[in-house]
Parts: structure tokens; C-alpha cells; sequence
């Protein structure tokens, strides 16, 4: 997909993502799923539109499940319990430590990490551009995500068992 096409499909729906972040997390926790499967399954639909963007591990084939996302959805896992693990409590800076993380997958692993990493040493201001449009495209996927993983447990009926609804004070 041309630069000019690519940028405004992943940003505009961003944009709407965060001012609208409340209204769409109580829509997803109308499903009485745990809280890992709904961040999960709303990964998963986020990815489908941003890997046909960014579609450069499978050469752009038309498909509507891209292969890309079996391993991703691995990588998120990993990814939730290191924030878990350090209890990151700002969605900002989970978002940010997400986008962080997977550009740094991107650039030891992915399927162009030979192309970033000789362009780090060519021509900086392309990759800095590309590093940047790759933490955006993580932070793309991974917002909502992680902000229904961040909501309080109450909130969703059919959260697991282990997340206890805080207790009410009044």
C-alpha cells in the first residue's frame, strides 16, 4: 500500500481509538469473556487491517487472515506478562513500552530486519522514519488491548476468577 494511503488508514482509526477509548472498552466488556481473551481477540482484529498495511513478511498476498498473525499473537503474550511482571500502571507507558518492544522484534527478527539494520548504518533519516512507523503500528494493536487489561476486572462479568472487583468504599 502507496505512503500516502497507508498513513491516514492506520491513523485516523487511532485517533478515534483514544478519544473514544471509554465508550469502546465498555462496548468489547459486553462480552463475557476473560480479560487476556478479549484483549486478545481485539488484537487480532486491529492486526488484520495493519498487517495488510504493513505486509511485507508475506509479500502483500491478498488473504483475509494474514499468516503474521499466529506468531504476534505469541509475541503479545510474551509482551502482556513482561507488563505484568513490572506493573506498568499508565496506559501511555504501556503503549510506549509495547511499541518499543516491537520495534525492537522487528529489528533483530522480523522479516526485514536485515533491511532495518543496513539502514541504520545508510541512511538514518529513513530509518528513524521507519522506526517511528513501526512503534506507531504496534501502538495501533496494542492500545486498546491493554486498555481493557488495564479497567478494573468489575467492570467485565466474565472476567477470570483470579481478579477480584475492588472493594466498594462508601
Amino acid at each position: 500500500m502507496p505512503l500516502f494511503l497507508a498513513v491516514p488508514v492506520l491513523v485516523i482509526p487511532f485517533i478515534f481509538m483514544v478519544k473514544y477509548r471509554d465508550a469502546i472498552v465498555r462496548a468489547i466488556r459486553k462480552i463475557r469473556l476473560p480479560n487476556l481473551v478479549l484483549a486478545l481477540l481485539t488484537s487480532v482484529v486491529l492486526m488484520i487491517p495493519e498487517e495488510h498495511v504493513n505486509c511485507g513478511a508475506y509479500g502483500c498476498a491478498p488473504v483475509f487472515f494474514p499468516p503474521t498473525i499466529p506468531i504476534l499473537v505469541i509475541l503479545e503474550l510474551i509482551f502482556f506478562f513482561i507488563l505484568y511482571v513490572f506493573r506498568v500502571k499508565s496506559l501511555l507507558w504501556r503503549t510506549i513500552d509495547l511499541s518499543i518492544m516491537g520495534f525492537l522484534f522487528e529489528f533483530i527478527f522480523g522479516s526485514a530486519s536485515k533491511a532495518l539494520q543496513a539502514l541504520l548504518g545508510s541512511n538514518f533519516l529513513i530509518f528513524l522514519f521507519i522506526l517511528i512507523w513501526t512503534a506507531f503500528s504496534y501502538a495501533f494493536v496494542y492500545f486498546l488491548p491493554l486498555a481493557l487489561l488495564q479497567k478494573p476486572a468489575a467492570q467485565n462479568q466474565g472476567s477470570m476468577p483470579s481478579e477480584k472487583p475492588a472493594a466498594a468504599t462508601g
